[in-house]
């Protein structure tokens, strides 16, 4: 639990039990939550899952979980591993969650089936079914992992209710360890359609980020992210670009408390001054240019 942007404070009962047969029964129950207020955290409201693990490096699970595409970009595309509990320093959480579920980042009725090919190839395909009302969604990925270096590539289709609107995310990147340090890279695609109402939606984006310990108990990270946004909420000609950056310091007190300090700038031109989700979650003023702050906070793991 903690009062950390980087990481969402959550409660956790996890399972892991040997069955017969070479057998793992695997289970997790989770809460998200904002320490400041109790509020539920941006990221969705908890995790429930069950499932089954054989020595073959199969395991299916069922539940409210992450997507295959949410998994991989939190395991090797992102630098603070999509953990963040505020948009002002996850922009992903506008474009690759889901539209027509307010922003979900994980997926109720949901299967998933990952299967490790060999020690550096895995491959992890997801799917929920429509009865929630949010409609189906998909999700498959591929991720290897070879010395100091690891790749993923995604993709994610989630549809609207009875079929109405499809939002398409696609992305690609990964990391490496080069001395200390550790480089991230990643380039995603997300397409918005609403046939119904004649619009598209466009995003492309970029990210670079790096990940350096500065000594035995302290912590750099940096993250910055480009997206050029185009159709911006379905209305003709609104384009325009928005650029984050954001970077923690962490230090950890022993080995179960940390404090950090943070700061966060999301820059916006053209069109993306308008974007109303960013007006909405980010508490800026429309046609503002700018947001940017500074946190303090910690943390403690019991």
């Amino acid at each position: 639990m903690g009062d950390d942007m980087f990481d969402a404070s959550a409660l956790r009962l996890t399972l892991d039990e040997a069955l017969a047969g070479g057998v793992r029964l695997i289970a997790r129950m989770s809460v998200q939550a904002d320490v400041s207020d109790g509020a539920a955290g941006f990221t969705g409201l908890d995790q429930s899952i069950l499932g089954l693990q054989w020595e073959r490096g199969v395991t299916i699970t069922v539940g409210r979980q992450y997507s295959s595409a949410i998994d991989s970009i939190a395991d090797f595309l992102d630098v603070f591993e999509v953990g963040g509990s505020s948009v002002h320093v996850l922009p992903l959480a506008l474009l690759a969650t889901n539209r027509f579920d307010g922003f979900a980042g994980k997926q109720n009725g949901s299967v998933k089936l990952r299967w490790q090919a060999t020690p550096e190839w895995h491959v992890s395909v997801s799917a929920a079914d429509a009865s929630h009302g949010a409609g189906r969604s998909e999700s498959a990925a591929v991720q290897y992992r070879a010395g100091a270096c690891a790749g993923a590539a995604l993709t994610l289709r989630n549809r609207g209710p009875s079929g109405a609107g499809r939002q398409d995310v696609a992305g690609a990147g990964g990391h490496c360890k080069l001395g200390a340090v550790q480089l991230y890279a990643a380039l995603y695609r997300m397409r918005l359609a609403q046939p119904d109402a004649g619009w598209r939606e466009r995003h492309d984006m970029a990210h670079a980020g790096l990940r350096l310990p500065l000594d035995a108990s302290s912590t750099l990270a940096a993250g910055y992210y480009l997206d050029r946004g185009a159709e911006l909420n379905g209305v003709a000609g609104r384009a325009g670009a928005k650029q984050t950056f954001a970077a923690t310091l962490t230090h950890n007190l022993g080995l179960r408390a940390r404090l950090y300090v943070a700061a966060f700038s999301n820059g916006y031109t053209g069109g993306y001054r308008d974007e109303i989700w960013n007006i909405r979650f980010l508490g800026r003023l429309a046609g503002a240019a700018r947001v940017r702050g500074v946190a303090l906070g910690g943390g403690l793991d019991f």
